[in-house]
């Protein structure tokens, strides 16, 4: 999983590939936050552009379960 969103489309091959090349070392357990992030990327980007006029909303900080 990858966002592009905002990346140059002359760019977006070099930055898979960069990201490929960085996430294929990555343990599962890094590998999954490096997807849940690029996930809540992607989710906010469709988001801002169905709702243009709605201010824009910092990431919450993840904090572990139960607390």
């Amino acid at each position: 999983m990858l966002c592009l969103d905002g990346c140059r489309p002359d760019e977006a091959l070099d930055r898979c590939l960069a990201s490929l090349r960085a996430r294929l070392a990555a343990t599962p357990a890094d590998e999954a936050a490096v997807t849940a992030a690029e996930l809540s990327r992607l989710a906010r980007g469709r988001l801002a552009r169905l709702a243009p006029d709605t201010p824009p909303v910092r990431p919450r900080t993840p904090r572990p379960c139960g607390t």
